[in-house]
């Protein structure tokens, strides 16, 4: 499975211009992460090879 790219540090300064303080940006920042790194996010690839075997 395929990993997803995520910046951190963009994505709390984008929060943080909205608004968020920096404490809160940072602990969303932190569950969004540990939330795609626990995710199985299958890609077009892995489909693909995937559909193969999938003939009944």
């Amino acid at each position: 499975m395929a990993q997803v790219a995520f910046e951190t540090l963009k994505f709390v300064r984008t929060l943080e211009k909205s608004g968020v303080s920096s404490e809160q940006a940072e602990a969303i920042s932190t569950a969004v992460k540990e939330s795609h790194e626990s995710a199985e996010i299958a890609t077009k690839r892995d489909r693909a090879s995937t559909l193969f075997y999938d003939v009944h």
